[in-house]
């Protein structure tokens, strides 16, 4: 597999994802507050189509398997000699967005539970126990990859660093003060669209 295929179809999956996240909880609402719990993104859901709600959830594993794809360009952009943990950070970043993918999918169904006004907390508990694990592998995987490309082992300029998920991810930070919609496409949708830039970037240098 060639490299810019690997990133083409990274930066597919990354703009993929983004639709996914914009099916499950995009509004124009003015009442969208974020409030660090999932509760405003539960509102949302409580109130849109069903289809969107299924279409919406179903691209969360479909599109992890399409970025696993994207990742496995660290493993071909690696120097010879660091080609071994080039494929272990490619491995653990696919873990961690398959696991990410699962997260997204369970958002179809409390939606679905909400839109009947049943108790979910168990289905709430189970899904922030998936956005840990799968957050926790992402970190390890992003920041070792990030910390290769600074130290020159791959075929990368060292600024790309920067522009890895693991560093633009704290731009989010930013993102949560903006007004609406700007907040739900970016603050909501930061996740794919930092990969999205990753990949698009990457592209451009191989």
């Amino acid at each position: 597999m060639s490299e810019s295929f690997a990133l083409a179809i990274g930066i597919f999956a990354a703009l993929f994802m983004f639709c996914g996240d914009m099916l499950l909880y995009f509004t124009t609402s003015r009442d969208y507050k974020y409030d660090g719990t999932l509760n405003p993104i539960i509102t949302v859901m409580q109130g849109i189509p069903e289809w969107r709600l299924m279409l919406g959830g179903l691209l969360g594993p479909i599109t992890a398997f399409l970025y696993c794809i994207g990742f496995f360009h660290i493993t071909v952009a690696a120097l010879d000699g660091y080609k071994c943990f080039a494929f272990f950070i490619f491995l653990i970043c696919s873990l961690g967005m398959i696991v990410g993918g699962a997260y997204h999918s369970h958002c179809t169904y409390i939606g679905l539970i909400k839109k009947e006004d049943n108790n979910i907390e168990k289905v709430l508990k189970n899904i922030k126990l998936l956005s840990i694990v799968s957050s926790i592998l992402m970190a390890i995987g992003l920041f070792s990859l990030a910390i290769i490309i600074v130290l020159g082992k791959t075929q990368y300029p060292r600024w790309l660093a920067l522009l890895t998920p693991g560093i633009l991810y704290f731009l989010k930070l930013l993102w949560r003060k903006l007004p609406q919609p700007f907040l739900i496409i970016l603050y909501g949708g930061w996740y794919n669209l930092m990969f999205a830039i990753y990949f698009f970037i990457s592209l451009l240098l191989s």
